[in-house]
């Protein structure tokens, strides 16, 4: 099997941040099932879909046409409106990972477009990771919904076999600041049952967004201690009037 862990120059996309890598790796077998590390961003004509989402979840489905199948690449926005950022904070959190399932029974699809986007209120790209170039994705047979790949920023630990060990995966981070999260995503050559990319928390619990910090507010002690040397200085300027 050719070697599909991928590394990528840092290169700069007209209009947007700074691009960083997205590497791909071979799945653990049954470790990752896109039922319970859910929610689903996109999937493929065929099979039952992302109906495992939770409710209210935005996802993008595709029924393509043509042969072979070749979609242009799918888009996927979480904003604040109406309370998608909030719900992707929930359910995933600030860091995260991507599993690409793969149903194909003979002809190998091929991973031709994915790019993950973090933008701040303004719509200024704070962030951006790219995967690159059109690589084949076999299915590896892990099973209904298991992951087949994992997609990181990167791998901590040892690479072999395709496999980043110890689930070293380094996840793709929402900037503070972030206000939506864009996904793009293209495969091509669907067949068979519904192909899948879903998110994946990178901890037992949700790491919450960074957010602008909030207007402090002086607790008591000190707004006492503020008054009191605003009344030492009245004092004083009065004295120097007398």
């Amino acid at each position: 099997m050719k070697r599909l862990v991928l590394t990528l120059a840092l290169l700069a996309l007209p209009g947007t941040a700074l691009a960083s890598p997205i590497a791909l790796y071979v799945a653990p077998d049954n470790t990752y099932q896109n039922t319970t590390n859910n929610p689903c961003v996109f999937y493929g004509p065929g099979g039952s879909g992302c109906n495992q989402n939770p409710a209210g979840w935005s996802t993008v489905g595709d029924t393509g046409g043509g042969t072979p199948f070749v979609p242009n690449p799918l888009v996927n926005t979480y904003g604040d409106a109406p309370g998608e950022l909030a719900l992707f904070a929930q359910y995933v959190g600030r860091d995260f990972y991507l599993g690409l399932d793969i149903n194909d029974t003979s002809t190998p699809q091929t991973l031709d477009d994915l790019t993950v986007n973090f933008f701040n209120l303004g719509g200024t790209n704070i962030g951006s990771f790219t995967f690159a170039p059109a690589t084949s994705v076999p299915s590896i047979s892990n099973g209904v919904g298991y992951a087949d790949y994992i997609l990181a920023a990167g791998c901590s630990t040892a690479v072999v076999n395709d496999l980043c060990l110890l689930n070293g995966y380094l996840p793709f981070s929402a900037p503070a600041g972030t206000r939506s999260i864009t996904f793009t995503f293209g495969l091509d050559g669907f067949n068979d049952g519904a192909d899948k990319l879903f998110l994946i928390s990178a901890g037992p619990t949700p790491v919450p967004f960074d957010d602008d910090p909030p207007t402090s507010v002086p607790d008591g002690g000190l707004t006492l201690a503020l008054l009191g040397l605003s009344l030492t200085g009245l004092g004083v300027v009065r004295q120097r009037l007398q």
